[in-house]
């Protein structure tokens, strides 16, 4: 089974997390995308963890941003445009049995709410896991 994990780094937080990622407009913008993609032995097929050019969208200026070195002026120098970024994801996508990440509900929404700014067709119908959900009861962290 082939496994594809990513990650994403964005400006901000959504209106509504419930909300489907076609509203586009309640979903933050992407900054940093990251995947890895592994074969049916754990070994590593493909990855890219890149930067995202701004198009009409910027990194805030406040405290948790640049403490993990995000800047729009950084964005703009060493990221590729999200299209680019994001037709590489998908054909990764394509090439997986899986698609996992850490808070899924999150990250696949965001991804998905680029794929329709950038009007590519998202795949829809993977199977997805959350290592988040699935490690809860193995972590036993109380709620506070």
């Amino acid at each position: 089974m082939k496994v594809l994990f990513f990650d994403t780094e964005t400006n901000g937080l959504p209106i509504n997390y419930k909300a489907s990622y076609e509203d586009v407009n309640n979903w933050p913008r992407v900054i940093q995308l990251a995947w890895v993609l592994t074969d049916e032995s754990g070994d590593i097929v493909n990855q890219s963890a890149n930067l995202v050019q701004p198009n009409g969208w910027e990194v805030p200026k406040e405290r948790f941003w640049i403490e993990n070195g995000h800047s729009t002026e950084r964005c703009a120098e060493l990221g590729y445009p999200i299209e680019n970024l994001l037709n590489d994801f998908l054909k990764a996508c394509h090439a997986a049995d899986v698609l996992a990440a850490h808070n899924l509900s999150f990250d696949h929404r965001i991804v998905w709410a680029e794929m329709i700014r950038a009007g590519i067709e998202p795949r829809r119908g993977m199977h997805k896991i959350c290592t988040m959900l699935a490690s809860t009861g193995y972590c036993a962290i109380p709620n506070t």
